[in-house]
């Protein structure tokens, strides 16, 4: 009944902003949200602006941001969230919408917040990077496509949802992550977790035989770890004949050496036999 409530006053102007946020861009001003009907309203520094996609020149002084939903339906699907470089200051919600769609949030240096709604969403290419973020919550959120959250100094925390997510370009290096669950992801082309330099375990992930690199250097990776990323890998291409070339990446940093060092059963397997079969090449370095 609440949600057919809600679906009553569509026609209203929302009191309420769905979004409210600052910001001190010393220059043009012009994020935009795609939606799939509706105008959104924007008042930023106290100018309205009736557009899903505003356009203010400002001067670098922090202003005030604020987006009411007008005619749009409560809990829609947002297909496009651009909001990179935007000197947005505090955190960020995207709690309204049910669905994020390509999401990009990078280069906010002073952006310490982001919230995804409460339901599952799929959010395609999301480029959070170069922000000020400490943690980040996608429990609740399906990704699909490529997935950058990296440079962000503080951030020591990413949380999953244990639905199938799947990346081509899976790039979460340049943080301070101590772990990582990536059980429930399924990854092709590139996994890069690299200069996490706290992170000293994560769990795997599902292979294609089209993954390229997997770059997981300078960190602190246990033993257990490393001797897990070769055998994981032995065992899925052992049965499923990979497509390109890979290229393995431990060393550096504190990372242990996998058992037995070059001489590691896995990677030797991988190395001599299961890529020269399938004609392509393997290879690893390792600490």
């Amino acid at each position: 009944m609440a949600h057919l409530r809600r679906r009553a006053f569509i026609n209203q102007v929302s009191e309420v902003p769905i979004m409210s946020f600052q910001t001190d861009k010393n220059g043009t001003f012009n994020p935009s949200l795609t939606i799939p009907s509706g105008t959104l309203r924007w008042v930023i520094d106290g100018e309205e602006q009736i557009t899903n996609s505003p356009s203010k020149v400002l001067t670098g002084s922090t202003v005030n941001v604020q987006v009411f939903a007008n005619d749009v339906l409560q809990d829609a699907a947002c297909t496009s969230n651009l909001f990179q470089l935007q000197n947005i200051i505090g955190s960020v919600s995207f709690e309204y919408f049910t669905k994020t769609g390509t999401l990009w949030a990078y280069g906010n240096s002073l952006l310490d917040g982001f919230t995804l709604s409460n339901n599952v969403n799929s959010s395609n290419n999301c480029r959070l990077h170069d922000c000020n973020l400490s943690s980040l919550d996608f429990s609740n959120t399906t990704v699909i496509g490529n997935f950058w959250v990296y440079q962000n100094p503080l951030l020591s925390s990413i949380t999953f949802s244990a639905n199938p997510s799947s990346s081509a370009a899976f790039r979460v290096f340049s943080n301070n992550l101590s772990s990582l669950n990536l059980t429930s992801w399924t990854m092709s082309g590139n996994i890069q977790v690299y200069d996490n330099p706290s992170l000293t375990t994560f769990t795997m992930p599902t292979y294609t035989t089209t993954l390229a690199n997997y770059w997981a250097g300078s960190c602190a990776l246990n033993l257990t770890t490393v001797d897990l990323i070769f055998s994981s890998l032995n065992t899925f291409f052992s049965s499923n004949a990979p497509t390109v070339n890979l290229n393995v990446q431990t060393h550096g940093g504190t990372n242990a050496s996998p058992t037995g060092g070059a001489s590691n059963t896995d990677l030797v397997n991988l190395r001599d036999v299961v890529y020269p079969n399938a004609g392509k090449t393997f290879t690893a370095n390792i600490n």
